[in-house]
């Protein structure tokens, strides 16, 4: 297991910084014990305590120089997440959520109310008494008793169909405020979830140029079968420079030009361009040439309402236009994600 020099590693919320390693330089741990698959690990404040899951458990008080087992499950876990020494979440495949409070000694199974076979793939919590967990078939839950009862949650999307969603990651960062993402786009819960921004110009059947509906949510299907989808993150406040647009589902390898623009095309329905449909329209910005990555996910670092001069009170239309360059369902090599409308604010 692969670790950094600093303070803090994984997905959980505490009263520091979030993974402040820095990740300046990195060493293989070196343990002969460890064997296997890790997904996740998560270090509390001080980088000495840490846990590791596999399909099991491990512990380190010793800043990951060595490693102990503590609960041999044999399903695949994918997250941990811990709030202190003793109080602590796993999840994972099957249905599988377990609960510590005496610092993973020993763990008990939770239900927070998932399908029959749900993976669990992120939890994440801010106290022994408040977490969040998600996973596949559009499954989000949250408590506020340290898990002895769980509430399903809903974020709110018209456009997705619930056993095709996916959440893979989520962050909860105070009470009643959490992140999470997927392949239904990113969400953030304040009083109630919202999106960042508003998917428009879908890939759906019957509106792409030739038959390639691309999924709910996304543009229109590249060779691979399936559409790319644009999603943003950050303040839509003017002038914080946080706002970020992030791509997935793309072709791996491929570059892309994020474009702004000051209208959306047809009323939001698009028109067909090259193997998509372009959504972004009116006065046209191009933002930044971006790249996607060997998972096909590519993601803005400039300063977005800057770079497209948008003022508080506008609303703005984002779009990757992207290469298709092997066997692109309509022969034009090229294609678009959805659309993405944000409104900018003061």
């Amino acid at each position: 297991m692969p670790r950094g020099p600093g303070d803090t590693y994984g997905a959980c919320s505490s009263p520091s910084p979030l993974c402040s390693s820095g990740g300046q330089t990195w060493s293989p741990n070196g343990n002969p014990a460890l064997v296997g698959t890790f997904r996740d690990a998560f270090f509390l404040p001080g980088g000495q305590e840490g846990w590791l899951v596999s399909d099991d458990v491990w512990h380190s008080t010793d800043g990951g120089q060595t490693w102990a087992l503590q609960y041999a499950g044999g399903i695949s876990l994918a997250s941990v997440c811990f709030v202190d020494a003793q109080h602590g979440w796993a999840s994972g495949f099957v249905n599988t959520l377990l609960h510590t409070d005496d610092g993973g000694v020993t763990w008990t199974p939770q239900d927070p109310g998932g399908p029959a076979g749900a993976a669990y793939t992120s939890v994440s919590a801010i106290s022994p008494l408040e977490a969040i967990v998600v996973g596949w078939d559009d499954f989000v839950a949250r408590t506020t008793d340290g898990g002895q009862t769980w509430v399903q949650e809903f974020p709110p999307d018209l456009s997705r169909v619930p056993d095709l969603v996916e959440w893979n990651a989520a962050i909860l960062l105070a009470p009643g405020d959490a992140w999470i993402g997927g392949n239904a786009g990113i969400y953030r819960s304040g009083d109630g979830w919202q999106v960042v921004g508003t998917s428009f110009c879908v890939g759906e059947a019957g509106a792409c140029p030739c038959a390639n509906p691309g999924g709910p949510g996304v543009g229109c299907a590249h060779a691979a079968g399936h559409g790319a989808r644009l999603a943003a993150t950050g303040s839509t406040h003017v002038g914080a420079g946080t706002l970020a647009l992030h791509a997935s589902q793309c072709p791996p390898g491929v570059p892309g030009l994020l474009i702004s623009g000051t209208v959306a095309v047809n009323g939001g329905a698009g028109a067909p361009f090259g193997d998509g449909l372009r959504c972004a329209g009116g006065v046209v910005t191009r933002l930044q040439v971006v790249v996607a990555d060997a998972l096909g996910e590519a993601s803005s670092s400039v300063d977005v309402a800057a770079k497209d001069g948008a003022q508080a009170g506008q609303t703005r239309t984002y779009q990757l236009w992207y290469r298709d360059p092997v066997n692109s369902p309509c022969g034009a090599a090229f294609n678009l994600t959805n659309g993405l409308a944000v409104t900018w604010d003061s």
